[in-house]
C-alpha cells in the first residue's frame, strides 16, 4: 500500500489547489457558491474524480479534492455533496447520483438534535446527510423561515429544518467510515495550509533583526505543525485506501482519521494564529478563518467519545482472518 501520490494524482493535486487559489481569494471576499461556478466545478469533473466516469481514481481521489477544499476553506456544499454521490452510487440510487452529476442538485449535512430537529449546513438544500443512533441516511428537508443562524464558519450557512422522509444507506457502518474519512480529508488540507503559512510568515516576519523563523520557540511550533499535517494527512490517506479496498479494519482506520485529523487542525490553526502574533487576531488576514472552519468540521458528525469507542470495540475484536 503506497501512501504518497503518483503523477497523475500529483498533477490532479496541482490542477485543483490552482483552480481553488482562482475562484476562492482566502480574503473571504466570496463565501457562496453561485450556481454558475457549480457548474464550473462540475464541468471541471470535481465531483467525479473518484467516479468510474470521471478520473476514477476512487474514494483515495476524493481525499485528495477533500484536502484542497480544506486548504482553500472552499465554501458551501461539495463535501456533502460528493459524500451523497459516493452512498448513492453504493446504494444503487440511481436517480440521486444522476441528479447530482449533472450539478442539478447539492446535499448539506444534517445534525439532529435531542427534539429530533435538524441543524443543517448548506444554503438551500433539499436534502441532508445525517448520521445518528439510526445509521447514515440522506434526509429529505421541510424548510422552517427565519431559522437561520450565524455560523461560526460564515462560508458554511446554518439553518434549521424538519427531516419529511429519510432514506437509509444499507451499509451503515461503511458509509459512517466514509463521512469520517471525508472530514478528516477537508481537516488534513486546514492543518497542512495553517503550516505553510507559518512558515511562510517566520521567513519574512522580521525582528531584532532577523526573521522570526531563526527563534527556537517559533521554529519548534512549526516543525510541530508539520508534524501533525504529514500524521493526519498519511493516516487520512491510509483510511481511503482502506475504504477503497474494503479492508477488515477500514472503519478504525477512519475512526482514527477523524480523530487525529480534526484535533490537529485545530491545533494548528491556534498555532498559526500564535505564529503571526497580534495581526493574527485580526480580520486583516485570514488565518482566524482556518480556526473557524477547523471548530465547525469538528462540530460534524461525530464525537471524539464516539471515535474512541469505535477503536476501541476494534482493539477488542478478534481478527476477521486469523493466521
Amino acid at each position: 500500500m503506497n501512501l504518497l501520490p503518483n503523477a497523475v494524482e500529483s498533477e490532479i493535486i496541482t490542477t485543483i489547489r490552482q483552480q481553488v487559489g482562482e475562484w476562492f481569494p482566502l480574503d473571504g471576499s466570496d463565501l457562496t457558491v453561485s450556481p454558475q461556478r457549480w457548474q464550473t466545478m462540475v464541468e471541471h469533473g470535481w465531483l467525479t474524480i473518484g467516479h468510474p466516469d470521471g478520473a476514477g481514481l476512487g474514494i483515495l481521489g476524493e481525499v485528495l479534492l477533500l484536502r484542497e477544499i480544506g486548504r482553500g476553506l472552499v465554501p458551501g456544499e461539495l463535501p456533502s455533496t460528493l459524500l451523497a454521490l459516493r452512498l448513492a452510487v453504493e446504494a444503487g440510487w440511481t436517480s440521486t447520483a444522476q441528479a447530482i452529476l449533472a450539478g442539478d442538485i447539492r446535499i448539506g449535512w444534517g445534525v439532529p438534535d435531542d427534539r429530533g430537529d435538524l441543524l443543517v449546513v448548506g444554503a438551500g438544500v433539499a436534502e441532508a446527510i445525517v448520521v445518528d443512533a439510526k445509521g447514515v441516511a440522506v434526509v429529505a428537508l421541510q424548510e422552517r423561515p427565519g431559522t437561520e443562524l450565524e455560523p461560526v464558519d460564515p462560508s458554511l450557512p446554518l439553518r434549521w429544518a424538519s427531516a419529511t422522509s429519510r432514506r437509509d444507506v444499507p451499509d451503515g457502518p461503511r458509509a459512517r467510515a466514509l463521512a469520517w474519512t471525508m472530514i478528516a480529508a477537508q481537516a488534513s488540507g486546514v492543518a497542512e495550509a495553517t503550516t505553510e503559512r507559518s512558515v511562510a510568515y517566520a521567513k519574512t516576519r522580521t525582528q531584532f533583526g532577523q526573521p522570526i523563523g531563526a527563534f527556537q520557540a517559533v521554529a519548534h511550533r512549526c516543525a510541530d505543525m508539520a508534524v501533525r499535517a504529514e500524521v493526519a494527512w498519511l493516516q487520512t490517506v491510509l483510511a481511503a485506501l482502506s475504504l477503497d479496498e474494503r479492508r477488515p479494519d477500514a472503519v478504525a482506520q477512519a475512526a482514527s482519521a477523524r480523530l487525529l485529523a480534526v484535533d490537529y487542525a485545530a491545533d494548528n490553526a491556534a498555532d498559526n494564529i500564535q505564529n503571526h502574533g497580534g495581526i493574527g487576531f485580526t480580520t486583516e488576514l485570514p488565518e482566524h478563518r482556518f480556526v473557524k472552519r477547523a471548530h465547525a468540521l469538528r462540530c460534524l458528525l461525530a464525537d471524539d467519545e464516539s471515535l474512541v469507542d469505535t477503536l476501541l470495540d476494534a482493539a477488542e475484536a478478534p481478527p476477521e482472518h486469523p493466521q
